[in-house]
């Protein structure tokens, strides 16, 4: 290659990197800087897709040998990094501290219930959630107990192999419910809220959560909460629960709507919450079947 032909690729590449990094520092401030409301709010669920991002361009920069631009991406790197991992984790589950063994199947919806019973009695889950449910007709296994709303099958089901201290639903919106379970566990009660948010809107996100921290407050037992939250743990109205009522999100980020195993294309919504002792061992994509999403498995250690 000629000396003007290379100059020319090393000014390319130079620019490329500049209006990127340009780019990086503009969608940081907006990110950090600008209200989670309107337009801006869609900045903020999707931070982690701009984190891989700049990922990416820092290793291009490295392998270019732009060691400057390097340096730069590198700084927005820790940045974002400090802002997701504040109220998420990127990469791997948490631990915790318990040892006891305790699973939970959740599926955002199935037209199979059956096929999902025998697939998680085949895995010993403790609880089965699913939102929404879609229509019941296969036979219940007889390991499982089957809670609901009011008899309306298409909101929402829970089923458990455990002893049932109560059940119930809670509303937090005219349009938001959850159901929940307390079960007997290792001579302690647990509770189960099985959430689906996958349908709010913007405007009853703040009261959604408020609710939730209310009802999650008033309980004296261990909590946990599984499903869709629609909106992201890093989003302010979602990362202000987590401050006020003392529950961490216990999973990686699961880049998945639960009708792939990978979407990099979806907004992080899935979620396991719990208080410090609690740990995630494994989380793990079942068979889904004829059905058009994947029952997820969460190993967890209580």
């Amino acid at each position: 290659m000629s000396y003007l032909s290379q100059k020319k690729k090393q000014e390319r590449i130079n620019s490329f990197l500049n209006v990127a990094i340009f780019i990086v520092a503009l969608f940081t401030v907006v990110v950090l800087a600008a209200p989670q409301r309107g337009f801006f709010s869609h900045f903020v669920d999707w931070q982690f897709q701009y984190y891989i991002a700049i990922l990416l361009l820092f290793c291009y920069a490295v392998a270019v040998r732009y060691f400057f631009q390097a340096a730069v991406l590198l700084l927005f790197i820790c940045i974002n990094y400090v802002s997701l991992s504040s109220y998420s984790n990127i990469f791997f589950n948490v631990s915790g501290e318990g040892k006891e063994k305790f699973s939970i199947v959740y599926q955002n919806n199935t037209e199979q219930a059956g096929k999902l019973i025998s697939e998680a009695d085949r895995q010993d889950a403790d609880v089965i959630a699913v939102n929404p449910a879609g229509t019941l007709t296969d036979v219940i296994d007889d390991n499982y107990r089957l809670f609901h709303d009011d008899a309306d099958l298409s909101k929402s089901f829970i089923l458990t192999n455990n002893p049932v201290i109560r059940s119930g639903t809670v509303r937090f919106t005219p349009g938001q419910t959850a159901s929940y379970l307390i079960v007997s566990k290792y001579g302690r009660e647990i509770m189960i809220i099985n959430v689906d948010f996958s349908q709010m809107t913007p405007a009853e996100e703040a009261l959604v959560f408020k609710n939730m921290n209310e009802f999650v407050l008033e309980q004296n037992i261990p909590v946990i909460i599984v499903g869709n939250f629609g909106i992201s743990s890093w989003k302010e109205v979602f990362s202000g629960f987590l401050r006020q009522s003392g529950m961490e999100v216990k999973n990686r980020v699961i880049l998945s709507d639960g009708k792939s195993f990978f979407n990099p294309l979806v907004k992080p919504s899935i979620y396991l919450l719990g208080y410090k002792t609690l740990g995630v061992e494994q989380i793990s994509f079942l068979n889904r079947g004829d059905d058009k999403s994947y029952p997820i498995l969460f190993k967890l250690r209580l």
